[in-house]
């Protein structure tokens, strides 16, 4: 027996799930880098437009809040392959669950 229906193959074949298309860059403040921080995680609420820019609707969770700025412009330049639906561009709003390393 197949381990997915043609129906939920259908389904799958009309969705594309949006994937980052750019590099991201931040640099950690000299606290971090004294206290041994390589990397960490946030999630963020974002909008994907049609165009793959990033809107940052909020930033749900984030250890270090003086990274605040700069997760803010690092969205701004991010872009996602454009989201879509039976073969359409659309939006897609979701949390992105990200790790950030020091670029």
């Amino acid at each position: 027996t197949p381990l997915y229906s043609s129906a939920a193959s259908d389904v799958y074949k009309r969705q594309q799930q949006p994937h980052l298309m750019t590099a991201l860059h931040i640099i950690f403040t000299d606290k971090m880098r004294r206290s041994g921080v390589r990397k960490f995680k946030v999630k963020l609420h974002v909008l994907i437009l049609k165009n793959g820019k990033v809107h940052l609707k909020s930033i749900k969770e984030n250890p270090y809040p003086e990274l605040n700025p700069a997760i803010r412009k690092l969205t701004k330049k991010a872009r996602f392959s454009p989201p879509q639906r039976h073969d359409k561009a659309v939006q897609a709003e979701f949390i992105w669950p990200l790790v950030l390393k020091e670029s």
